[in-house]
């Protein structure tokens, strides 16, 4: 094992979609592989077997079902309740849709890393339920309780958990905070829903807009731990692979830059660094593989989620199918392994098992070419040409909305849309602010405040004498 040789460890986690559905395909082209067969069936809602199909196209036109007592549906009878779940949600929809699979062509950067590094086969999601819960195990270990997403009118709150990011700065607190760990992120960002990092997501704080992610690697100084956001949509277009919506294409392209970013580093990052690409849950998605018990300290949460897909790269693993079982507790096993020793978080995460077995290789691989991400729109990268005009532009899903009423640069729990604010806010029993008058022309920030001091010295010179001289 070479996790000592490991200095920079990149995580790279997008959204909801199961194994079998995106990657399952390589059951066809690397032997081993657990996926997807092109013969699995679901019964649908009269009892008629729907077969699993190969998907045309690179967006998905629905949100299927993956809340808590969706997700339980869906697993009902050895994963035989996927299509009756999305019958239930989109009656109208053809139930063939929710069976469906991709295969190389629309994953080719995925279909790059399977060939040359580590696919996961066994890799779940932490939980049987949705995005944020399963997002908060992936750094804290627990999702403090939740099994669905926190509504925005009764939840709005952060939330109190130790993190990873916590044990890193206290196993590395000898180092600068800078070369510790960084969260970046590209439109809204998980980290804000815990009161413990309220400070990092401040300007200057080591959560950060994702270009500086490029800057840091193209200097070959990335901090210890590299955990980075896909974009959700809120800004610019979706690159997170969340239906609908999201093309395919895009997510590939962002995972590639990622990896060309890192395998081209200066000061010899690539041969320090490990690379982990994966999903937070499963969408709704199709999975053979029944998910088994876990270790918990919460009874609720003892069974892992739906298998996601996951991929691992370094120069220190050889190509190979890891068939271990394993969730996202398994990446805070090996950064604590790696960087944190003496810090603990979870008894799940203390039962995970580290990546550390994947890096068998006796020296960094010189073998491996950059995967390189052709230049040009998304729609145009990897050949793969997208139909003329406009996008069509959907909906923002539940968790876009929900991390952006918590972006502390807005203020103390103020979100930026006015509507969510409406929705979401609780009252405070006082009017809100009146918007400040524009200023004149010609006139700059101090003339500015100094008419605004006098004006409130004239005020309160009149209360003083309205109080004086009686009503």
């Amino acid at each position: 094992m070479s996790l000592s040789k490991i200095d920079h460890i990149v995580v790279v986690m997008m959204e909801n979609r199961s194994f079998d559905h995106l990657i399952g395909y390589l059951r066809d082209t690397i032997p081993g592989v657990n996926g997807r067969d092109k013969n699995a069936t679901n019964p649908d809602r009269n009892g008629a077997l729907v077969q699993a199909n190969l998907l045309a196209s690179y967006k998905f036109p629905f949100d299927p079902g993956h809340d808590w007592n969706q997700v339980a549906t869906q697993l009902g009878n050895g994963n035989q309740g996927f299509v009756v779940d999305f019958q239930t949600k989109f009656p109208a929809a053809d139930p063939k849709l929710i069976m469906g699979y991709h295969d190389q062509k629309a994953v080719p950067v995925y279909d790059f890393l399977a060939r040359n590094f580590v696919v996961c086969d066994g890799w779940h999601a932490s939980l049987p339920g949705p995005t944020i819960p399963n997002r908060f195990y992936s750094v804290a270990g627990t999702s403090g309780g939740l099994k669905d997403n926190p509504k925005i009118g009764g939840m709005l709150k952060r939330f109190d958990l130790k993190t990873i990011f916590n044990c890193l700065d206290a196993g590395l607190a000898n180092k600068p905070k800078a070369d510790r760990w960084a969260y970046y992120f590209q439109d809204v960002t998980l980290l804000w829903l815990f009161k413990k990092h309220t400070g990092d997501s401040l300007p200057g704080g080591r959560v950060r807009k994702w270009g500086d992610f490029f800057k840091r690697a193209k200097a070959g100084n990335l901090p210890a731990v590299s955990w980075i956001d896909p974009n959700f949509g809120d800004v610019g277009g979706a690159n997170d692979d969340h239906p609908p919506g999201a093309d395919l294409r895009d997510g590939q392209r962002m995972v590639g830059r990622i990896y060309d970013a890192v395998r081209n580093g200066g000061n010899n990052l690539w041969d320090r660094t490990l690379l982990v690409v994966t999903y937070d849950e499963h969408g709704g998605f199709y999975d053979h593989v029944v998910p088994g018990a876990v270790t918990d300290d919460d009874p609720v949460f003892r069974r892992l989620g739906v298998r996601v897909p996951a991929l691992v790269a370094s120069p220190w693993a050889t190509p190979r199918v890891d068939h271990t079982t394993r969730d996202h507790t398994s990446i805070l096993r090996t950064i604590l392994d790696r960087f944190a020793p003496g810090e603990a978080l979870t008894t799940r995460v203390a039962n995970a098992t580290s990546l550390a077995s994947l890096l068998d290789a006796a020296a960094p691989r010189t073998d491996v070419p950059p995967f390189v991400v052709p230049a040009g729109s998304p729609g145009a990268a990897f050949g793969m040409a997208r139909s003329a005009g406009p996008r069509k532009q959907y909906p923002r899903h539940e968790v876009q909305v929900l991390l952006k009423a918590y972006d502390p640069s807005k203020g103390p729990m103020k979100v930026a849309s006015k509507k969510v604010a409406r929705k979401a806010a609780p009252k405070r029993g006082k009017a809100p602010a009146r918007p400040r008058a524009p200023r004149k022309a010609g006139r700059g920030r101090p003339v500015a405040r100094k008419a605004a001091k006098a004006k409130a010295g004239a005020r309160k010179s009149a209360r003083k004498v309205s109080a004086g001289r009686g009503r």
